[in-house]
């Protein structure tokens, strides 16, 4: 069994960033923001004959939680599931985590991945399919004229006009500062929804390992001196992923949430990319969901898979279900204070 090792980082990023399948979320950048901002123990299986480079690479992470210790590739992320140029070496990579795992005692290995040949290949295995989540993925064209000719609903002309007279800016953010910013709206956004918030630390790192290389485009929309909305979009391979994204209160008076998509759609066009993951939501999302498709999104099932060692069985953890409305009501109405400093440690055990 071979896990990934610092002095390998090189070798596997160059295979990894080499596969279409590979996403920012597979990379050894977001190992080390993973590893450094929530303290998670990295599992990267490596699978290929030595000296040569990888055939298989499954980023899993060690997640300690208040229920004991499982393995899950990817915590905190809608992305999963292995790197691989052969169903052999992927399968070969399952075998040695579920050996490892098992001798370990761990809970439950939990694996999300958007690939079919992956997921029938884990139900082989004796993984266990939980459901599954639509992501809304946006196929952009060369320019951004055709790819507007997609949007759904003619509304959006009306929305983006309405922006432009209310002389909203759209504009990019690079330095800390402008993360402390993010963060401002960010953590705001997430109070009003009464779910936990990531540190501040968290989007620290990712100016530091992403944003200070061109991984990470910071963008906001500003009306006069008060920036409204606020995105984190990850690039790898000319697709762009919205990670993180929030907005005040007073952005939908003045259409700033579709001013901005419509911002980003044209920028991401207008530098040659070729599509656009909107991410993935939870089926009670369907208003969510819906305002994707507006934008002429597809969706893309990400299966979420386990493997039951010590637990018998696990109900996803959902935050939009309707058993949660009471808890959410609890988050929305804590002091800001409070809100930051108990939500940015929570969260860690909700991977």
């Amino acid at each position: 069994m071979n896990f990934l090792t610092e002095d390998k980082f090189g070798l596997a990023d160059d295979f990894i960033t080499g596969s279409p399948r590979a996403t920012p979320f597979h990379t050894t950048a977001w190992l080390r923001l993973t590893r450094d901002a929530f303290g998670f123990r990295p599992l990267y299986l490596l699978r290929g004959r030595e000296p040569g480079p990888p055939e298989c690479v499954l980023p899993l992470f060690e997640v300690d939680t208040l229920w004991g210790k499982k393995i899950v590739s990817l915590p905190l992320r809608d992305k999963g599931g292995a790197i691989y140029t052969g169903t052999g070496a992927l399968e070969a990579a399952i075998d040695d985590i579920i050996d490892f795992s098992s001798t370990k005692k761990y809970a439950y290995i939990h694996i999300k991945t958007d690939n079919p040949e992956e997921a029938s290949l884990l139900e082989r295995k004796s993984f266990v399919n939980k459901g599954q989540w639509p992501t809304s993925i946006i196929r952009l064209e060369k320019d951004f004229a055709s790819t507007r000719k997609n949007f759904t609903d003619k509304r959006i002309n009306w929305s983006i006009n309405k922006a432009v007279r209310n002389r909203l800016v759209f504009e990019e953010g690079t330095t800390l500062a402008d993360v402390g910013d993010f963060y401002r709206i960010f953590l705001l956004n997430r109070k009003r929804l009464g779910v936990p918030a990531y540190p501040r630390k968290f989007f620290e790192k990712i100016h530091e390992l992403f944003m200070t290389r061109g991984a990470v485009k910071l963008f906001f929309v500003r009306r006069h001196d008060v920036r409204l909305t606020a995105i984190m979009i990850f690039l790898l391979n000319k697709k762009a992923y919205d990670v993180y994204s929030a907005s005040l209160d007073e952005a939908f008076e003045f259409r700033a949430n579709d001013f901005q998509m419509f911002s980003v759609i044209q920028w991401l066009c207008d530098n040659g990319f070729g599509e656009y993951d909107l991410g993935a939501d939870s089926p009670y999302q369907k208003t969510l969901i819906d305002y994707k498709r507006k934008w002429g999104s597809e969706t893309k099932d990400l299966y979420f898979f386990y493997y039951f060692i010590r637990s018998k069985d696990i109900t996803i953890q959902d935050s939009d279900h309707p058993r949660y409305r009471l808890l959410r009501s609890i988050w929305k109405n804590m002091p800001d204070t409070v809100f930051e400093k108990i939500g940015s440690k929570l969260i860690k055990y909700m991977a």
